[in-house]
């Protein structure tokens, strides 16, 4: 019954997640994720207020009340202890993991509304600047898994048509290290895709792949673009005797790309893929 109430839900339980990570001093996602310059950006906040008189800048200010750098260089968030333990003691884990693991229990409709609350809460944590978080983006994952075999294709194309648009933004992240890591989560979600074979009447692997094609063209990054040319093949690598319409959309990957070295990948990766897989594909048609 909850349907578009989903969102206040789900922005809760990232935030007691969050108690949980204060609660048991683990290394935050944004350590992971944080650049140099955004690093030294800190590093000089916490360095202006070392004289004891905070400064008037609002996001130095946060930096200097809820960040701090151990002897080791890594990067942890501070917060309030007490408060965290509480909260954490009374919501354990396993009853946040239980609300996502019952998924599966939810009617067609309210799935859709479910994985449109979730991509949404994953866009607040990946566009927070100074603590970006992974855990709704993982969640997603975890909640195709369980869901993928529960669901008609009809449903799964509307569940896309909301989670699609997420890791193409995800993946085109001002931060290059959270858009590579949405890109393999993409991929992860691609190989849960493609385990079942596609119907005569549903060309949905194509329109799967085009979270990819369009980070591809709308990318300058060249390594984030070699890393989709590289998830490609890995789920072609893995899967290849389901890939169906999805075809269209590997073999055209890259293909008018302007840099040498990515076009010079992609027919390596191609040229692979007709001399060990094709004839497969032939002998398991005749």
């Amino acid at each position: 019954m909850l349907r578009r109430s989903w969102f206040q839900i789900l922005k809760c339980v990232s935030e007691i997640d969050m108690l949980h990570l204060v609660k048991s001093r683990e290394v935050v996602d944004a350590t992971h994720f944080i650049s140099d310059q955004e690093r030294v950006q800190i590093s000089n906040a916490h360095n202006h207020g070392s004289g004891g008189h905070p400064s008037k800048n609002y996001k130095t200010k946060l930096i200097q009340e809820h960040t701090k750098f151990t002897r080791e260089g890594v990067l942890r968030f501070s917060g309030e202890y007490a408060n965290a333990a509480m909260v954490a003691a009374e919501i354990p884990a396993s009853t946040v993991d239980k609300i996502f693991a019952d998924s599966i229990k939810l009617d067609n409709e309210s799935i859709v509304h479910f994985c449109i609350a979730l991509a949404a809460v994953s866009a607040v944590e990946l566009d927070n600047p100074l603590n970006p978080r992974v855990f709704s983006l993982r969640k997603i994952i975890e909640v195709a898994h369980d869901n993928i075999h529960h669901r008609i294709p009809l449903i799964w194309q509307r569940i896309w048509s909301v989670l699609a648009p997420h890791f193409v933004k995800a993946g085109l992240h001002r931060n290059v290290n959270i858009g590579e890591y949405s890109i393999n989560s993409l991929r992860q979600l691609a190989g849960l895709f493609f385990e079942k074979e596609e119907l005569t009447n549903f060309q949905f692997q194509s329109k799967f792949l085009q979270p990819f094609h369009q980070i591809m063209e709308q990318s300058k990054n060249q390594a984030v673009r070699l890393l989709i040319v590289e998830c490609i093949f890995i789920i072609v690598k893995t899967r290849f005797t389901n890939v169906k319409s999805g075809w269209k959309a590997v073999m055209s990957l890259a293909a008018k790309d302007p840099h040498e070295m990515l076009v010079s990948k992609t027919y390596d990766i191609m040229e692979s893929i007709l001399q060990e897989y094709f004839p497969l594909l032939r002998y398991k048609i005749d």
